[in-house]
């Protein structure tokens, strides 16, 4: 479904995922998003959203 976006937008629409239905979770990942020493991947961001979603 996400797999034919450029990273950037499916990045941004996994946060939208999460926030929406992961509220916490989203919480506690959101600030490493601009985070430079221990950044938020996007692999690790679709696994999140896969588990909780």
């Amino acid at each position: 479904m996400l797999s034919g976006l450029a990273d950037d937008a499916r990045r941004m629409a996994l946060l939208h995922l999460l926030k929406d239905r992961a509220p916490d979770r989203f919480a506690e990942l959101k600030n490493r998003l601009y985070a430079p020493e221990n950044p938020l991947e996007l692999e690790e961001l679709e696994t999140e959203v896969a588990r909780l979603v």
